[in-house]
């Protein structure tokens, strides 16, 4: 689906929510042994489309390609979330997929605006904040054991999304890196239950005064690194609209400081 108005006022990227053609977003896919996984990401609203495609047509290729179940739903907002169910090797074979679109966008957007884009690819994973401990291991060793094993930058942040219990973790590196890096820290949470509330975020409740402690994007100069500066954008008659800002209660349900593996 096509849609006008994004979180800074301009074109808005198309949505998906995985209704377009029949399918419920949350139906496990049928797999060929391995167990299913459910994960989302955080994503910038801007480089949707890169997996959505024209009318839902990369989307849906993907759906069909994969047997999967793969959805990002609207929010006017600059976050969305990419959901994805399917088991552990056929997610990596989507975001590998999927990467590659999203770092051409990435960089795009970098040539027209003259910002520096990202060196390398990242994906941001979100997970409740009871599995945060679970990644970092004692001492840090868990987090330190994947940073050697796969050759990825990680980072936990230590504030949960706004309003929710999940917490991001953020992976860079090659694509290759990045996949190999989230299918073992998929396979580490799975291994433990979720303890106490659990409350997904919604990005309907983004902060732009908060994205950079939580991991968030925010439309600006700076936005590549995921933190503040919010710039204004110009409204269809040429004033300037204030940013979105989320209505959700600023933080999320706890914060014990970062950790990113170093």
């Amino acid at each position: 689906m096509e849609g006008t108005g994004d979180g800074g006022g301009g074109k808005r990227e198309p949505s998906d929510d995985g209704r377009g053609d029949g399918e419920v977003p949350n139906k496990r896919p049928r797999s060929s042994g391995g167990r299913a996984v459910d994960v989302r990401f955080l994503l910038q609203s801007r480089n949707a489309g890169a997996i959505i495609g024209k009318g839902g047509a990369n989307i849906n290729s993907l759906r069909k390609e994969f047997k999967a179940s793969i959805s990002v739903p609207d929010c006017p907002g600059p976050e969305r979330i990419l959901s994805i169910v399917a088991d552990l090797d056929t997610l990596g074979e989507i975001l590998a997929s999927i990467i590659p679109k999203l770092d051409d966008v990435s960089t795009q957007f970098a040539q027209h605006t003259g910002q520096n884009g990202r060196s390398e690819s990242e994906m941001r994973l979100l997970m409740h904040q009871s599995h945060a401990g679970c990644v970092i291991g004692r001492a840090g060793c868990r987090i330190k054991e994947l940073r050697e094993s796969t050759g990825a930058n990680i980072k936990v942040h230590g504030s949960c999304c706004p309003g929710s219990t999940e917490r991001i973790v953020k992976v860079t590196g090659s694509p290759s890196v990045v996949v190999d890096c989230i299918k073992q820290i998929c396979d580490i949470i799975a291994e433990a239950p979720v303890k106490g509330l659990n409350k997904p975020y919604d990005p309907h409740n983004f902060d732009p005064e908060f994205a950079q402690e939580y991991g968030g994007f925010a439309e600006g100069p700076t936005s590549t690194t995921g933190v503040t500066g919010v710039t204004p954008t110009p409204g269809p008659r040429g004033d300037f609209q204030r940013p979105f800002r989320g209505t959700g209660a600023r933080g999320g349900y706890s914060g014990r400081g970062s950790y990113n593996g170093r």
